[in-house]
């Protein structure tokens, strides 16, 4: 089951469609395509999908759009379902770790040919997360984003929105707990990864491996401004680590709490709360397709 975000990289997932279609024909691979129509409706659909017996689901669109397929994917208790993800959103993050090259139709050949990986996933107070879950600037990131790239889809939008609030946010003060290690920092942002990228291609977590049952977390203290803008593009190429006021750990469980104003959850690119905020192995792993 290919379930379609039509909105997803304004609109290039439409598309995708006519070339699958064209790509199973005189084929006897059975397959079916349906089209969301409204956000959250992903979920939905494939919950739908699994009760119809489908055990092979495809994501087209983004980050956000395999976000939302994935917690139907929980949400329906089914065991032993494939999933997979033609990226063609807005930073297509998570496919970066599944895929080496990030063309759809490249990618649609190796979901075809079914190597599969079992990827852990996060819970982050109570939603599954399978790519980073994040506190801090990126949240007014993704809020710019979602109006930036009305105008300007794909990657460019993120990088303009991250120039602005490089610019702008201020760091909070916040209580991190990792595992049993409670500390205190004035943050710029809390990442935690099972995937590498965030944010349209800044490898955030790059010792990050979607299976091997550990978080990967990255705590970028405050920095003043024009280092912070000196250190940005260090965070494409995962050099950030080697900066003083970035720390970097391993664990298999991690709070924080606010010690000033709110921070905004950012879960695999969508905006789902705010802090306290508690990450958790989740029990359930995820299949995905991959190279």
């Amino acid at each position: 089951m290919f379930i379609v975000n039509p909105a997803a990289g304004k609109g290039s997932a439409k598309t995708l469609l006519e070339p699958i279609h064209k790509r199973f024909e005189n084929t006897e691979i059975e397959y079916k395509m349906i089209i969301s129509q409204s956000k959250g409706q992903i979920t939905t659909l494939t919950m739908q999908a699994i009760r119809d017996g489908y055990n092979e689901v495809v994501a087209i669109g983004g980050d956000g759009t395999l976000t939302e397929m994935i917690q139907g994917i929980c949400q329906s208790g089914a065991q032993n379902i494939k999933a997979g993800i033609l990226p063609c959103g807005t930073g297509n993050d998570f496919s970066k770790v599944l895929y080496n090259s990030q063309d759809p139709l490249i990618i649609l050949e190796s979901i075809i040919l079914g190597n599969t990986k079992n990827a852990d996933l996060f819970d982050c107070n109570g939603i599954k997360c399978v790519n980073v879950c994040a506190m801090g600037i990126d949240g007014q990131i993704v809020i710019d984003t979602e109006k930036i790239k009305k105008v300007f889809p794909g990657p460019v939008s993120y990088l303009l929105s991250t120039l602005k609030s490089l610019m702008t946010y201020k760091a909070r003060k916040v209580e991190i707990q990792i595992d049993q290690t409670k500390i205190q920092r004035r943050t710029l942002i809390v990442a935690i990864g099972n995937g590498r990228y965030f944010g349209g291609g800044m490898k955030i977590t790059p010792k990050a491996e979607i299976d091997d049952g550990l978080m990967d977390i990255c705590i970028v203290n405050h920095v003043p401004k024009l280092k912070l803008m000196a250190m940005f593009p260090s965070i494409f190429k995962g050099e950030h680590l080697k900066i003083k006021e970035v720390e970097y750990y391993n664990c298999s469980e991690v709070s924080v709490k606010s010690l000033e104003k709110s921070l905004l959850l950012n879960v695999d690119g969508n905006i789902v709360g705010t802090t306290p905020v508690k990450v958790t192995l989740a029990n359930e792993k995820i299949r995905m397709f991959c190279d």
